[in-house]
């Protein structure tokens, strides 16, 4: 086998906010004394990130999903194979899924799907690849129970975090400065897409809502970006004051260093890089009982769970934290050990390096 392996990997849409568009980054950054590394998508917002590390995303020449443009893309991720000489395609995004099926075929190269999230429907035609990486146990075992895989074909490789990606543009102060956050108070935040259904904003809003009668100290800060933020900024109207809506920003890592207190009450989550990235910074976490997150966070250990839609816990969960800062400092830094122990780098890139390998053989 030769020295460096040639891998392409396809998404839908290179963005900020997305936690796929950050794991093809992440991978393709660490993997580079061992992977040549090639990203092709169908949309980008995010094209000069990845330039940054001398991998310029190529757009196909459609992002229809027509059957028509369908064949076009096809024929165009033939001849970008064959002209990088790829060994392995990696997908990320079921659209590509067929598609490399069909290009496998054709030219014999080996193909591999990681699923990143739960997604329903289109059963016959979904995840048909034999090669399949699941980012947690609870993504597997969806695609075990929904979608009638082999457990046997599907291997786990979760997120990771990337300490070297840590930077800081501007210090807390400055931006509660910036963002007129009187400095007294006890910032909880969410960092992610605006979806409100999966992401289960409304919930948030409505508990921040419910503790502001009795917490005069806490400001709500929503950072990302999605479809959903003119509705977000419509609910929050009436105690806008306590609260600040952030686009999405490059420079991530300043917010998570702001907040004091990271929320996910999200009604699905595969396995959250968000939770990665909170516990690199020692905040603690208050999530959902669901689907990944109880796969990283232990309740009363390393962060808080609360049962998925149930206000009064997340009330109960929050209001703990914005009374007890030593509460706050603990699950921070067990989460910090958790993540540090078990996500970094170091750990996660072999075993994309090793499985690439096992797949070719």
């Amino acid at each position: 086998m030769k020295n460096k392996l040639n891998i392409l990997h396809l998404q839908n849409k290179l963005n900020l906010t997305c936690g796929i568009s950050k794991t093809i980054f992440l991978l393709a950054k660490n993997s580079s004394e061992k992977l040549n590394n090639f990203v092709i998508c169908l949309e980008e917002n995010a094209a000069y990130k990845f330039e940054k590390i001398g991998l310029a995303p190529v757009k196909c020449s459609t992002p229809q999903y027509n059957p028509i443009n369908i064949i076009i893309n096809i024929l165009f991720i033939i001849r970008y194979c064959r002209e990088k000489k790829i060994d392995i395609i990696h997908s990320h995004h079921r659209y590509f899924d067929l598609i490399t099926l069909v290009i496998g075929k054709v030219t014999g190269i080996k193909t591999v799907i990681t699923v990143h999230s739960k997604i329903y429907g289109i059963r016959s035609l979904s995840y048909l690849n034999r090669n399949i990486i699941a980012c947690g146990s609870a993504i597997k075992k969806h695609l075990v129970g929904y979608y009638r895989k082999n457990n046997l074909d599907i291997t786990i490789i979760n997120n990771m975090i990337d300490e070297d990606e840590i930077s800081e543009i501007h210090s807390s102060n400055e931006l509660k400065d910036c963002l007129l956050i009187s400095k007294d108070k006890v910032i909880i935040g969410f960092i992610g897409n605006f979806e409100i259904n999966r992401k289960g904003l409304d919930v948030l809003v409505a508990s921040f809502k419910d503790l502001l009668l009795t917490n005069s100290n806490i400001h709500l800060m929503l950072t990302g970006g999605g479809k959903d933020k003119k509705i977000l900024i419509e609910m929050t109207k009436q105690f806008s004051s306590n609260v600040t809506i952030c686009d999405a920003v490059e420079n991530v890592f300043d917010y998570f260093r702001l907040i004091d207190i990271l929320v996910l009450p999200s009604r699905t989550e595969p396995f959250s890089l968000s939770i990665l990235e909170a516990g690199r910074f020692k905040k603690p976490v208050v999530g959902s009982n669901i689907d990944g997150t109880p796969e990283i966070i232990s309740h009363m250990d390393n962060g808080l769970l609360f049962e998925s839609e149930n206000i009064n816990e997340l009330n109960n969960c929050l209001q703990n934290l914005i009374s007890d800062e030593k509460l706050r400092i603990k699950l921070g830094e067990n989460l910090y050990s958790t993540v540090t122990t078990k996500y970094d780098k170091s750990i996660i890139i072999p075993q994309y390096i090793n499985y690439y390998k096992k797949i070719l053989t």
